[in-house]
């Protein structure tokens, strides 16, 4: 929530209870009741039967998990809509939405590619534009409006960032210091603790990418229709595919440590399926400024609320 209230800026936030997990949500919801952040927290009975009782077959673990899912994306979806609400993100806890700024590993664009791919050619004009460190992605939308305006079903590639902790980013010594100096808790704060990366442009393993709707300008008809995937909701969507160098924005998907991955009880989380994920270091995050968020959210609330905020203090 922290990370998201600086960097979106997230002001509205409507969370479904994972029955599986350890956490309980409304222990870090009611710690913002002071804050200008809205939010409600819906259980299962408040969606689940939205397209009807589960199909017969769909009673194991996953395919249920999978059922209540896309009752939950619809139901939020109308539910932003009727706020009038526009911009609306569709993440786990452990996904970070961040702006895809240029930087020194992306990949070349190719002359050819300028008069034979026009729309990825605008997509790499519009990263040009976007904002220093700092700004905020509802920021980076307005930019790239100076090129083209985002389709109302937008595709954010997924980057997954796993457990190593080898190397840091000299870039992070600052914050780091900052961190141990106020008292902070370094090894709950994911985007600091981890930079190691998985391949930037290949599919496996961060695979899908997640949405970003702009509700306000979708149908209710679409909204109302039941999702196929959580990865391709409504059917203005388009493939959950986008190449890292076309993207205004993308999603760092923190693997984090073995007990934060395990305390969600999914039978998927196994410990084999953690190690196969952990070990990735193809690249480093440094790049990406995910630590800039920290020193804007400690300034913004003062020291003692940041870690009250944090759920680093009572």
């Amino acid at each position: 929530l922290a990370y998201h209230y600086v960097t979106l800026p997230l002001r509205n936030v409507l969370v479904a209870a994972d029955q599986n997990s350890t956490e309980n949500p409304h222990d870090t919801l009611k710690r913002w009741d002071q804050t200008d952040l809205t939010y409600k927290v819906w259980n299962a009975d408040d969606f689940m039967y939205r397209f009807g009782p589960i199909p017969v077959g769909l009673e194991d673990q996953n395919h249920h998990y999978l059922h209540r899912q896309r009752a939950f994306f619809s139901s939020c979806a109308e539910h932003m809509k009727a706020q009038n609400e526009s911009w609306v993100v569709f993440v786990d806890t452990d996904e970070f939405v961040a702006i895809n700024r240029i930087n020194k590993d992306d990949l070349p664009f190719q002359q050819e590619e300028m008069e034979t791919n026009s729309s990825r050619y605008e997509r790499w004009q519009q990263r040009q534009l976007l904002d220093p460190v700092g700004s905020t992605v509802m920021d980076a939308i307005e930019t790239s409006r100076q090129i083209a305006p985002l389709e109302p079903c937008h595709v954010i590639p997924r980057l997954l960032i796993g457990a190593l902790e080898n190397e840091t980013c000299s870039d992070m010594d600052h914050i780091k210091d900052l961190v141990a100096a106020k008292g902070f808790d370094y090894s709950q704060l994911s985007s600091i603790r981890f930079v190691q990366t998985a391949p930037k442009h290949s599919f496996y393993p961060s695979k899908w990418g997640k949405v970003m709707v702009d509700v306000s300008r979708l149908p209710s008809t679409s909204l109302a229709t039941k999702p196929k995937s959580s990865h391709r909701p409504f059917r203005e969507c388009p493939k959950p595919l986008r190449a890292f160098e076309e993207a205004i924005v993308h999603a760092n998907h923190y693997l984090g440590s073995w007990e934060r991955y395990s305390a969600r009880k999914d039978v998927r989380r196994s410990r084999g399926a953690f190690e196969e994920r952990a070990y990735f270091s193809h690249g480093m995050a440094c790049d990406m400024h995910m630590e800039a968020w920290f020193e804007q959210f400690v300034d913004l609330f003062g020291v003692a609320t940041a870690k009250f905020l944090l759920g680093l203090s009572d």
